[in-house]
């Protein structure tokens, strides 16, 4: 998602939707502080993705939140 342009356009015009619904919203795929910093500002609630941790197997997750 760069600084300007359709892609910015989009996730802008989604995330004022679901404030406006009072809906909290989750960006999936984050993988870049830049892109957390963008989401931050257009008002995103909550993120995941590969900038957080990598993808597990199910039987590891419930090692890793122990």
């Amino acid at each position: 998602m760069p600084e300007v342009g359709a892609d910015r356009a989009i996730v802008a015009a989604v995330t004022g939707l679901g404030r406006q619904l009072d809906l909290s919203v989750v960006a999936e795929g984050v993988e870049s502080a830049e892109q957390l910093e963008l989401l931050r500002g257009l008002g995103c609630d909550l993120a995941q993705g590969f900038l957080f941790a990598s993808a597990v197997p199910p039987d590891a997750l419930a090692a890793i939140l122990r």
